[in-house]
């Protein structure tokens, strides 16, 4: 084991076993990293996904005999090869996955099979797809691809069933992944009478549906919404502080409306504004607060990015622009003579021409750099040759656009923001809704969010938690944990989306009122912890500094809430959010 493993290791073992009471789980949990320890460098971070996994399940259970079954698990050939086949955000959302798979069945014969399901047929045609989607406006496509690996373990056989009919429907690649997307919740919400209404007449007969069911609730036609509508319907008769918020928000419109015709909501907006907090800005308001676009050029039509591969290599004399990238000892006017006749037909939509032209530009590249060093512009030319081939293969659109990341203060919309747990991996939302906590959020004006939008998604990619209140006199906010999900990095790549989130935070911090941002410098879980390695990387030191929120006895909660009286915090856990934190401070 490396020395990265080793501290790792002893880390999270401490903390498995403070949970279980079992020195002897250490020789279990050495065997699990010594089995992912030789992974590559694309995979470096599973060993660690892996022991945070046993580590919650270990919190969960105190249970030396349940943390044993999933670390048994969790070194199958077949989960190791499943994670290792794929990389970056496939490979993510595969592990996240299976890990619901372990954590929730404990079962090896049940992880097997849910493993195989990904394996087998049109779930990995459609992850093959996926990986081959590098193009930035194709993230939508890839996201509702990704988004039906979590079909319950027992539940495979009534997705497979439905499935097999959406998959004889005459209908495009992109929406029968859609319909598949909605798939996945109606039959995880066994609402298969859904799934018939969405086999007969599609995506808008589901949404009458729900609306009806819902009393009316509008819901809006794009696909995430509709799928949270569809959680909503059983939630919010099994969730008393869920269906308060839709009895609210039904009455008023709006949770925000509903706060500002409250006596106990506007009590703490009033002590918001007394500390110096734009409450108009902070509560709810839907404001952009900053945005960021990536490089690129688009293209919605594959005809239109043959043309831009190909005129790349030989130029045009009609608009008098000259090749951007030459091929070793082959003339553009050569390579043109080659291609010519299948270019022409390819332009008049034939995809077999399409594809002849593709394939002699990538063997006449091959071959004539192949003793040569390839320019970066080579390789990315090749790989959208690649990526073009797979969208004549199997349909789908073709993107190199730049697209934007965009940064907005929390609305509360009712139902969507209560399911962002798959999305950004944070299980305060639901599915999970550990703690009840997003109900809670959702129904206290002086807790916020900060939402991050990729160009081509309705959901958040990532979010920041952030709470008003006071540190050493000074009007604060404090940002308990920032969440990123599978899809967080796709457009501007790792680096520069953490340093977007960072500014973006302290463009909030300013525009909010506040003088003061401090981060909790020790989050539990995944890339809450990532971002703080980021935040002490970009050169901010930690300290102990005291922190009190405003109502921090939440009087909000107290008279509203049918479960917890109190947010759950990394820094506080479900006690009131006062006392002192270990933390990296700001001054804005």
């Amino acid at each position: 084991m490396t020395e990265d493993d080793l501290n790792n290791f002893s880390e999270y073992t401490k903390k498995i076993i403070s949970f279980t009471k079992d020195q002897q789980l250490r020789g279990t949990l050495e065997e699990v990293i010594g089995n992912y320890s030789t992974t590559d460098e694309a995979h470096k971070n599973l060993s660690n996904a892996i022991l945070e996994s046993l580590q919650w399940i270990a919190q969960r259970t105190h249970s030396t005999e349940d943390v044993q079954t999933a670390a048994k698990i969790f070194i199958l050939d077949s989960v190791k090869n499943i994670f290792l086949k794929y990389t970056d955000d496939i490979a993510d959302q595969i592990i996240t996955s299976v890990q619901y798979c372990v954590e929730d069945s404990l079962d090896k014969n049940n992880v097997e099979r849910y493993v195989a399901w990904m394996n087998n047929g049109q779930v990995r045609k459609l992850l093959d797809f996926a990986a081959s989607l590098n193009g930035n406006g194709n993230v939508k496509l890839k996201r509702n691809i990704l988004s039906i690996l979590f079909v319950n373990w027992n539940k495979i056989d009534d997705f497979n069933e439905y499935a097999a009919k959406i998959a004889n429907k005459k209908i495009s690649l992109e929406k029968k992944v859609e319909f598949y997307s909605i798939l996945r919740d109606i039959i995880n919400s066994d609402k298969k009478q859904y799934a018939e209404i969405l086999v007969k007449s599609g995506l808008s007969g589901v949404s009458e549906t729900v609306q009806n069911d819902l009393s009316g609730l509008k819901t809006p036609k794009y696909i995430s919404s509709i799928r949270d509508a569809i959680r909503f319907v059983e939630d919010k008769e099994k969730d008393t502080n869920v269906n308060f918020l839709f009895q609210k928000n039904k009455e008023f419109g709006s949770i925000r409306k509903w706060f500002v015709n409250n006596p106990a909501t506007t009590a703490v907006i009033e002590e918001l504004k007394k500390i110096g907090i734009d409450t108009d800005f902070f509560v709810a308001s839907g404001v952009t607060i900053a945005q960021k676009r990536s490089e690129g050029h688009y293209s919605d039509n594959w005809t239109e990015s043959l043309t831009s591969i190909v005129l790349k290599l030989i130029g045009s004399k009609k608009n008098g622009t000259l090749p951007r990238i030459s091929i070793p000892n082959i003339a553009p006017s050569s390579l043109y003579k080659k291609i010519a006749d299948d270019y022409q037909k390819s332009l008049t939509g034939d995809k077999d021409s399409a594809k002849r032209v593709l394939k002699e530009i990538k063997l006449a590249m091959l071959k004539n750099f192949s003793n040569r060093k390839i320019p970066q512009s080579a390789i990315e030319l090749l790989s959208d040759i690649e990526m073009l081939v797979k969208v004549l293969d199997y349909g789908g659109t073709l993107s190199f656009r730049g697209a934007k990341v965009v940064a907005k203060v929390w609305k509360r919309k009712i139902p969507n923001d209560l399911y962002d747990s798959e999305n950004i991996w944070c299980c305060l939302f639901f599915p999970d809704n550990e703690y009840g906590e997003i109900q809670l959020i959702m129904m206290d004006p002086k807790t916020s969010l900060i939402q991050f939008f990729t160009e081509g998604l309705q959901e958040p990619v990532a979010c920041a938690f952030a709470y008003a209140g006071i540190s050493e006199g000074k009007p604060t906010i404090f940002v308990d944990t920032v969440e990123l999900g599978a899809l967080a990095y796709a457009a501007l790549g790792q680096d520069k989306m953490k340093e977007f989130v960072y500014k973006s935070i302290l463009k909030f911090t300013r525009k909010s009122g506040a003088k003061r941002v401090i981060f909790f410098a020790n989050p539990e879980y995944g890339r809450s912890v990532e971002f703080c390695s980021y935040l002490h990387d970009f050169g901010l030191n930690k300290r102990e500094v005291s922190f009190e929120s405003v109502d921090s006895e939440d009087s909000v909660l107290k008279e509203f809430s049918k479960s917890n009286r109190h947010h759950y915090t990394d820094a506080f856990q479900l006690n009131p959010m006062k006392g002192t934190i270990e933390a990296f401070v700001f001054d804005v």
